[in-house]
């Protein structure tokens, strides 16, 4: 088999040593070739990227990840522009940059999903078929299932947050691309949020404290007042303006009712060591969220009644 060198350059990056870091590898290869053949796009003109998986391509998250997130820009949400946000004209991008490379996946858009604020679509490649491609022995490729499917969830948020900000970033692999994503800070209120309100019945999901961790080990600063937007667009009905000290008030009374093992069960299958998150209780979560700091950068924006309602909130 003739192998293509891009391919092999791109899964040489990770550490594999067992069928489940091989699989991953795949998998977040799968991702950045999507952001390249969105980045061919006009894209990063409407939506901007954002979660663990920027987190882990941009700006060195130690961890494994799961989907590609993005969220509109403000204006290009309804009554904000004159053309709606339409995930299918982004279909023969992605699908075009994974047949340069010799790769046969489909990106299948959710209709579903269109009804809602998120826009949902799936891209989807024969596992074995991706195993051979990226230069994997056909005894390996052999032991999975002919029908066996790797997929990679992409979603887009219709409704963005207010007052987030903006960087523009650039991949290098497979080919140079352009990415716009939410600026560090602006990505940390987002995952402070989901820390504050993610209400998972039957578990936690430990990768928000893993990537909290990670923010403040990098001294972080957070965004406060796109905190503050986030709360109140989840139902949360602040009485003042939101200050650092209230923020991390709000935290360590979150840490006293989280069930820190469940926590440490959902991250395990995400990173290479488990015991790094053995430490983690509600007393370490309080005692780091000391170190927490407001970022002074963002200017705040009043948004009139009026806005309010063009734009859905």
């Amino acid at each position: 088999m003739i192998y293509n060198d891009t391919l092999i350059q791109m899964i040489s990056r990770f550490k594999i040593n067992n069928d489940m870091s091989r699989r991953q590898a795949i998998r977040e290869c799968m991702q950045e070739i999507a952001l390249c053949g969105l980045g061919r796009s006009n894209f990063f003109n409407e939506a901007s990227f954002y979660g663990g998986t920027c987190l882990r391509i941009f700006y060195g998250l130690n961890r494994f990840s799961e989907d590609l997130d993005f969220s509109l820009d403000m204006t290009t949400m309804p009554g904000f522009s004159s053309k709606a946000f339409n995930l299918k004209e982004y279909k023969s991008y992605i699908e075009n940059e994974f047949e340069s490379l010799g790769l046969n996946v489909t990106f299948d858009i959710s209709e579903k999903a269109e009804d809602n604020n998120i826009k949902r679509g799936y891209i989807k490649g024969n596992t074995k078929e991706l195993l051979l491609a990226f230069g994997f022995d056909e005894s390996i490729a052999s032991k999975t299932n002919h029908n066996d499917t790797t997929k990679i969830k992409l979603e887009v948020d219709s409704k963005p947050p207010f007052f987030a900000a903006y960087d523009i970033k650039f991949g290098l692999l497979p080919n140079p691309y352009p990415a716009r994503t939410y600026d560090i800070e602006s990505m940390f209120a987002g995952k402070i949020s989901a820390v504050l309100g993610r209400n998972w019945q039957s578990r936690v999901k430990g990768r928000d404290f893993y990537d909290y961790v990670f923010y403040l080990k990098n001294k972080v600063k957070v965004n406060l007042i796109c905190v503050e937007a986030r709360m109140n667009a989840d139902g949360v009905d602040l009485d003042n303006p939101l200050t650092i000290e209230e923020l991390k008030r709000l935290l360590c009374e979150k840490f006293d009712t989280i069930d820190f093992e469940n926590a440490k069960e959902d991250i395990a299958n995400f990173i290479e060591n488990p015991d790094d998150v053995n430490i983690w209780s509600a007393d370490f979560f309080k005692a780091i969220t000391q170190n927490l700091e407001a970022s002074e950068k963002h200017t705040v924006r009043i948004c009139t009644e009026e806005e309010l309602k063009k734009y859905g909130y």
